[in-house]
């Protein structure tokens, strides 16, 4: 018999070890539409805007989740394809003792020359830059990316992580923060961002595009 969608999410999760509350607060969908899902409507295929964050935290490829066919799609091999970490909170911050946890993936086209091994992303939490990123969107980083004018770029500093854009003047990279203006080279840990993925909210649900 041909596993359906609700069988497939529910042994995804139990392999992953997580609750229906855990899932539906990583891949922010509400508990009781995985539940829906799950054990009264298994025969039911949600969109890609549901599918793609559960099939995230899943760490499976989303046209797995929805049909069950392991596959890349026509014309794409898993080689092109760069998987991406997102963590629970910033690493860069001095003194970590261990590796914050992962709390889902992102899947990207492969961009040749570009060390992925280097590549993170992170859901911002209590940083604010406005307009370019608010608390709660997800950012992508490149820490092996040189750094230059006119970037924006995650930063630690005074234990702190910030975000800002640099600027040089008179020779010199400064970051330009709503905190304020510090040099480079009085900085911390540094990387470039190279995407942002902005948070849509709808009602009590928030969900990444």
């Amino acid at each position: 018999m041909k596993e359906n969608f609700g069988a497939r999410l529910k042994r995804l999760r139990t392999a992953a070890g997580l609750t229906k509350s855990e899932l539906s607060r990583r891949a922010v969908v509400s508990r009781e539409y995985i539940y829906q899902l799950e054990e009264v409507r298994p025969q039911t295929r949600p969109g890609l805007r549901v599918a793609q964050p559960l099939a995230d935290v899943l760490g499976v490829y989303v046209g797995y989740l929805i049909s069950g066919t392991e596959m890349a799609p026509v014309s794409r091999k898993r080689s092109d394809i760069d998987t991406i970490p997102i963590y629970s909170e910033f690493p860069l911050k001095s003194g970590a003792r261990k590796s914050p946890a992962k709390i889902g993936f992102l899947y990207r086209e492969h961009t040749v020359g570009r060390d992925t091994g280097y590549l993170d992303a992170y859901v911002v939490k209590g940083i604010d830059f406005t307009p370019l990123i608010d608390d709660g969107d997800c950012i992508v980083v490149d820490r092996k990316a040189s750094i230059d004018d006119g970037d924006v770029v995650i930063y630690s500093i005074d234990k702190n992580i910030r975000i800002a854009r640099l600027k040089k003047m008179v020779g010199e990279l400064w970051l330009e923060s709503n905190e304020g203006h510090y040099r480079l080279d009085d900085c911390g840990c540094c990387a470039v961002v190279i995407e942002v993925i902005k948070t849509v909210k709808a009602g009590h649900n928030t969900i990444l595009p």
